[in-house]
């Protein structure tokens, strides 16, 4: 007779999936990276290259941003 080490209820897995999403949620938290700021900046100039059957006012129109706007974190 096999001795079965699972807790009845449990699926098979279960432990690895929680440490993964444990550690999913904690690793952004503690990665410098993930937390720096960038230096705000003033858009200058917006090009449109590639675009071959959209005009490139149209582009232009769906962008959330224009020539002279300020680009920070919030935006």
């Amino acid at each position: 007779m096999a001795f079965d080490r699972r807790r009845p209820g449990r699926k098979p897995g279960s432990a690895r999936l929680a440490l993964a999403t444990l550690l999913a949620a904690i690793f952004p938290a503690t990665y410098p990276g993930a937390t720096l700021a960038f230096e705000p900046f003033l858009i200058g100039d917006i090009r449109v290259e590639g675009v071959q059957r959209t005009e490139p006012g149209t582009v232009f129109s769906y962008l959330p941003v224009r020539v002279g706007d300020r680009l920070t974190d919030e935006k």
